[in-house]
């Protein structure tokens, strides 16, 4: 019984993350297409000013709150899919043609780096601001909870 719960519970809170990651994607999208008015699509604007707008408008509304919640690799490739296709559009590249390449190129970070600094970001903000024995006691707890529920699933002690 409580395993079949457990289970259930998991895969509601999985169906909130997709929600949630669809949600951001098509308010990415959104924003782009309201950045179409503003010359973004003009072939005479150079990617380094397209870049400038993605990263300063587009890129904190994909990636909102997307480190506070368990992602699946899933959900971070369609991220990084939206991420591809938006920049693509930006630069008037076919819709086929990669998006990796494209993202180093412009020296875009991916949507797996991006949520791991923002993860490691908040993280670190909230324990300097906690004593160091209530840090001891979250990491012994976290590790005596792997070893009883034998997660592998790792940890940020570091």
């Amino acid at each position: 019984m409580y395993l079949v719960l457990k289970l259930s519970v998991y895969n509601l809170i999985q169906v909130i993350y997709n929600d949630h990651v669809h949600t951001r994607i098509n308010k990415c999208k959104r924003s782009m297409y309201s950045l179409c008015n503003v010359a973004m699509t003009y072939p005479g604007l150079d990617t380094d000013s397209k870049t400038q707008l993605y990263t300063s408008v587009c890129l904190p509304i994909l990636m909102y709150r997307f480190e506070c919640i368990a992602l699946s690799n899933k959900n971070i490739n369609d991220i990084q899919n939206a991420q591809g296709s938006v920049m693509k559009q930006f630069c008037g590249l076919h819709t086929k043609s990669h998006h990796s390449q494209l993202l180093k190129a412009l020296n875009i970070s991916t949507a797996r780096g991006y949520i791991t600094n923002s993860t490691m970001s908040m993280f670190h903000r909230i324990c300097s601001n906690v004593p160091q024995h209530v840090i001891y006691a979250c990491i012994y707890y976290l590790c005596f909870y792997q070893l009883i529920s034998q997660n592998m699933v790792p940890l940020l002690i570091d």
